[in-house]
């Protein structure tokens, strides 16, 4: 089903999560291979046992290792998936195979993260859909009889795609087919103008737990002075605009302000102020 539904709807560029390397990552690559374009992200927790599948020979002897890269991470494909975003690969693939990692936290975060590495009009499959811990061959495995009854007999994935796909407005065109449960990303959310629109507020925050800490940089914060000095690359008092910092005495952040075109950002109180001493915390508490 997969390798038709790969060449059918022409999904070239491909990212596949799993937790044990199996031959799946062969019909992928072969599918793309009949694509004659393309390139699929395998990503693996790493295995030492001997009898572990070796997708790299399979790749190799049947020639489709030039369509492939493959990943391991020692714990969990997700943190994979972490450092495809640090490495700014936000909406990026066709598609997406999820088979593995069959639990709420494992299967629920990476689809959080894949909606943000997936195009428009990619798809996200996940395998395993009625699985749970209780009716498998790992119902006695130490990780599983830890766990509490609800979360054994629970089954999590299918809770990962009705909670997180299904009521998620990006997504839609849901379909299940067997043990495999589909939804396509109907729209963009994750473009670099979209997320550019957050740099202002980022450089802002920045800005200001600096001048929880540093006594002339929140000095110069407030007397606007830093616009004349060297403290702030151009590009950053350029993404500033109009703005003007403030003293307060507030210890938790305040909300800015619009004041005449102007952005007004309080500043919370600094670190070096009205600390309390050791001994002092301690007669509080036996007050």
């Amino acid at each position: 089903m997969l390798y038709e539904f790969i060449t059918t709807n022409h999904l070239s560029v491909g990212l596949e999560l799993k937790s044990f390397p199996d031959i799946s990552t062969i019909y992928i690559a072969g599918a793309i291979e009949a694509l004659e374009t393309g390139h699929l992200r395998s990503v693996c927790e790493k295995r030492t046992r001997a009898t572990d599948y070796d997708t790299l020979a399979a790749l190799k002897e049947t020639e489709l290792n030039r369509f492939v890269s493959l990943y391991q991470e020692p714990t969990s494909y997700n943190w994979c998936l972490m450092k495809f975003l640090q490495e700014d690969i936000y909406e990026h693939f066709d598609f997406c195979v999820i088979d593995g990692g069959a639990t709420w936290a494992g299967v629920g975060f990476a689809c959080c993260l894949v909606e943000r590495l997936l195009k428009p009009g990619g798809w996200i499959i996940i395998n395993n859909l009625n699985f749970n811990f209780r009716a498998s061959r790992q119902r006695n495995a130490p990780f599983v009889t830890k766990m509490a009854e609800e979360e054994q007999i629970t089954r999590q994935v299918r809770c990962a795609y009705d909670l997180l796909l299904q009521s998620n407005p990006l997504f839609g065109m849901f379909r299940k087919h067997g043990s495999l449960a589909l939804a396509r990303k109907m729209q963009s959310m994750w473009s670099s103008e979209t997320r550019s629109k957050n740099k202002r507020e980022v450089t802002i925050c920045n800005l200001v737990d600096r001048a929880r800490h540093d006594p002339d940089f929140r000095a110069a914060l407030i007397s606007s002075s830093y616009k004349s000095r060297t403290c702030l690359p151009e590009n950053m008092l350029n993404e500033l605009g109009r703005i003007r910092f403030i003293d307060t005495d507030q210890i938790g952040p305040l909300p800015t302000v619009i004041d005449s075109g102007t952005l007004v950002v309080p500043l919370e109180r600094p670190s070096w102020e009205n600390r309390v001493d050791e001994a002092t915390l301690e007669a509080m508490l036996e007050e």
